[in-house]
């Protein structure tokens, strides 16, 4: 399978998973501080709110991929 981001091809040579386990250990620091915002912000801001999916989602695609260049 061709890899098309730089992304993929540190996934790829991951084997360990430390690489997967910063990127998801990132993307887990920004949703709380995004959660935090939301709190602080009495309602919903919506860039926030995106910006929360988001990280989600890049946190779904990177234990994804990693599972499938690993067969987990």
């Amino acid at each position: 399978m061709a890899r098309l981001t730089v992304l993929e091809n540190r996934l790829r040579r991951d084997t360990q998973g430390l690489v997967r386990d910063q990127l998801l250990a990132q993307l887990q620091l920004g949703e709380q501080q995004l959660r935090q915002q939301l709190l602080q912000s009495h309602g919903e801001q919506p860039q926030t709110v995106l910006l929360l999916n988001a990280c989600r989602s890049s946190s779904e695609v990177i234990s994804a991929l990693w599972g499938r260049y690993h067969h987990q």
